[in-house]
């Protein structure tokens, strides 16, 4: 997954100067919890 920053064309520098790590982690942690939502609902193989 590309980060929004790229995708958005912003430079990290500039992300870093006006995103905060807090909100930084808030998306982290948004990100992570609909990735694991995503590998649950993945179908299991049947071996």
């Amino acid at each position: 997954m590309t980060p929004y920053h790229k995708a958005m064309g912003i430079t990290r520098k500039k992300m870093q100067q006006t995103v905060s790590e807090e909100v930084l982690e808030q998306f982290r942690l948004e990100n992570l919890e609909i990735l694991r939502n995503w590998a649950k609902d993945l179908p299991t193989r049947g071996e």
